[in-house]
């Protein structure tokens, strides 16, 4: 394993520890970005590994509590098979929202057995959705039945169908780096990034380019 390789995979498995890779600029988009160098099969890695990975990406996210993280864990530790079946289902969701983001990126139609696949999360979505008032203003909430295993899944698809839905689509773009595979919102102000983030890809980009400098000399 290389070492721009190993720094990512580190700050994956650091329980989430700091913010440094939330390269997205949306928390959709982080989502998406939970496998590592997507774009090279040898090298790709998901943070997914298990369902208490992804509850505690999920914790670390700010989508559930730390005190629910652990309550899902254990639910998860003793109904193995219903927490796999989650799993899967979160990773299907994922790698559809992937795709479609990735051919938004690229002027591109989404293929309808993506969207397919979101909106059967979405109809879900849906159907957890409700208002309820919060002193005097009102907001919207989501019902969560007790043995829910995914809580966090129905806002995330919301999240997710709202900015698939919306104008800042022309702002997703997916890394320059050939074997990445990360997306994220450019929020510059003349919409040139180019790099998930300069720490890795951007700056394996320019010792690159040096080393091609260097060699023709």
């Amino acid at each position: 394993m290389n070492g721009v390789n190993s720094y990512r995979c580190v700050m994956a498995r650091t329980r989430w520890s700091d913010g440094r890779n939330r390269y997205g600029d949306d928390v959709t988009l982080d989502f998406v970005n939970t496998v590592d160098w997507r774009l090279s099969p040898e090298r790709s890695e998901d943070w997914f590994d298990s369902y208490s990975d992804m509850v505690e990406w999920a914790v670390w996210i700010g989508w559930l509590t730390a005190s629910v993280g652990r309550a899902l864990k254990k639910k998860g530790l003793e109904d193995r098979r219903a927490s796999a079946r989650s799993l899967a289902r979160v990773k299907r969701l994922r790698e559809s929202l992937f795709r479609a983001f990735k051919a938004l990126s690229e002027s591109k139609t989404p293929k309808a057995s993506d969207i397919d696949q979101i909106n059967r999360n979405l109809a879900a979505a849906m159907s957890r959705m409700n208002l309820r008032t919060a002193d005097t203003a009102v907001e919207l909430n989501w019902t969560i039945q007790p043995d829910d295993l995914l809580p966090f899944v129905p806002e995330l698809t919301w999240k997710a169908a709202q900015l698939l839905a919306s104008d800042q689509t022309a702002r997703i773009r997916m890394c320059a780096a050939e074997d990445c595979g990360w997306l994220f919102l450019d929020k510059s102000r003349n919409r040139k990034r180019r790099w998930c983030t300069m720490k890795t890809c951007g700056n394996r980009a320019k010792a690159r380019a040096y080393y091609r400098r260097q060699s023709t000399t």
